[in-house]
């Protein structure tokens, strides 16, 4: 009930700017082209409730059953981790990764939870080496060509 009344009575592009910062390696990957594209949205009244309602359920009621069940997906699995991520440690990543029989996890320095906002060319480059790699789907051919961005000013 409070973060309702906070969320609806304080200035979105604020907030969302604020939540940003909380979570990036660097305050440059904040811009206001950023802000002003998770705030739209938030324009709308349902869309603002549907929002709170995801937020609410990030952290599944059921969640040890499922963290038990982690050995049993048995694909390959890309663990794509900021080394400097505070809303999920680097701990974390390494140990989704030794707990998944096929994950790899691949790590990008100077960067926090975002991993794709913050280094979209470097994500970009590692998804596509897992995805045409060895056991990858794509193996040994190309994936669909990806959407050309400019760099994060973290340097993808």
């Amino acid at each position: 009930p409070l973060a309702s009344l906070g969320f609806a009575l304080l200035p979105k592009r604020w907030l969302i700017r604020t939540a940003m910062r909380a979570v990036v390696a660097s305050d440059d990957v904040v811009t206001e082209q950023r802000v002003a594209g998770y705030a739209r949205p938030m324009q709308s009244r349902a869309r603002r409730a549907a929002y709170l309602r995801c937020a609410r359920a990030i952290i599944p009621t059921d969640l040890d059953r499922l963290v038990a069940r982690i050995p049993e997906i048995d694909v390959p699995a890309l663990c794509l981790w900021g080394d400097r991520d505070p809303v999920v440690p680097l701990a974390g990543g390494r140990r989704l990764a030794a707990e998944l029989p096929r994950g790899r996890l691949e790590v990008l320095e100077r960067c926090g939870h975002q991993v794709v906002e913050e280094r979209p060319n470097a994500s970009a480059t590692v998804l596509r080496e897992f995805l045409t790699g060895p056991e990858g789907p794509y193996a040994g051919g190309s994936p669909p060509a990806a959407a050309e961005g400019p760099d994060s000013p973290s340097g993808s």
